[in-house]
């Protein structure tokens, strides 16, 4: 019996604590109840659904980044093998002039100022120089360069009129060739 005057009395003395802790138990039981049926089964097949994406963008992550990488590693060997050793550069030059004599033009004078690249082992070298001929001597002449088995950009083209009695025109024209500084 001393328990349920201690109750009374813990009742009397205290009602607004235990009213409050009560209705705290009550209202933890209410969002608990929510959270287990309500989102939980929510959050468990977002959790699936993030796992199976996940999985699946690092498969096709892993496929893309190798096939990438392979043709990358593709396209550098496919630009190694049109670029020259640095030591045939006079044989590019010999070249030049002999498309030139073959289209029958003359390059009067080759002026060309080396430069480094972002790759350490490929050095540029730019080269500007003029002829002066007919048309069709100078697209002969366009032909050959684009033909050639070496890499080398046409980066500036100018024509203007030369010698009219001729009916000669002059080219201008800025090159970029690429060489290996390194002997295979």
């Amino acid at each position: 019996m001393a328990m349920k005057y201690i109750l009374i009395e813990l009742w009397r003395s205290r009602r607004t604590e235990i009213m409050l802790v009560g209705g705290a138990v009550i209202l933890n039981m209410v969002l608990t109840l929510i959270l287990l049926v309500g989102m939980v089964p929510s959050l468990e097949r977002d959790r699936s659904e993030l796992i199976q994406h996940r999985l699946a963008a690092e498969r096709a992550g892993a496929d893309g980044a190798a096939g990438a990488a392979g043709r990358g590693t593709e396209r550098l060997q496919s630009f190694y093998r049109q670029i020259a050793a640095y030591g045939t550069f006079p044989d590019f030059i010999q070249q030049l002039y002999q498309y030139s004599e073959n289209s029958g033009l003359n390059i009067e004078r080759i002026t060309y100022r080396p430069q480094q690249t972002d790759l350490k082992t490929v050095l540029r070298y730019e080269l500007e120089f003029s002829v002066t001929g007919q048309y069709r001597e100078i697209k002969k002449f366009l032909q050959a360069l684009e033909g050639w088995s070496q890499l080398v950009v046409v980066e500036k083209v100018r024509l203007a009129g030369g010698q009219p009695a001729r009916d000669a025109v002059v080219l201008s024209i800025r090159l970029a060739a690429y060489f290996n500084t390194v002997s295979s």
